[in-house]
C-alpha cells in the first residue's frame, strides 16, 4: 500500500456485468481503493463489490457508506466478512 491512495467511487445504478468492467479498467488506471455508494433507494452495494472482488487483484473494496440505523449490525458485518472472503483480504467497511 503506497502512502497515497487513490480511490474511485460508483453508484449501484448500473446492471450486471458493468461493475467488472469498470472496476478492472480503474484498477490498471492505478485506483488503490473502489467503493459503492450505499445510498437509499438505489441497489445494495454487496453485488456490485462482490462481482469488482472477481474481477480485480489489488485494490481494496468497500462500501460508502453501509448506514447502521437501516441495517442491523450483524447484517453489516455478514456483508462485510462476504465481501472480505471474496476479495482475499482486501474489504473494508465504512459507516
Amino acid at each position: 500500500m503506497s502512502p497515497v491512495e487513490f480511490g474511485l467511487g460508483l453508484q449501484s445504478d448500473k446492471q450486471a456485468g458493468q461493475y467488472a468492467r469498470l472496476a478492472r479498467r480503474a484498477e490498471h488506471a492505478g485506483f488503490d481503493v473502489l467503493t459503492v455508494f450505499s445510498d437509499l433507494m438505489y441497489q445494495p452495494p454487496i453485488f456490485p463489490l462482490l462481482e469488482m472482488a472477481a474481477a480485480t487483484e489489488r485494490a481494496r473494496l468497500g462500501a460508502a457508506c453501509l448506514n447502521p440505523y437501516s441495517m442491523a449490525p450483524y447484517e453489516i458485518a455478514g456483508q462485510v466478512a462476504a465481501l472480505d472472503l471474496a476479495s482475499r483480504g482486501r474489504a473494508y467497511l465504512g459507516l
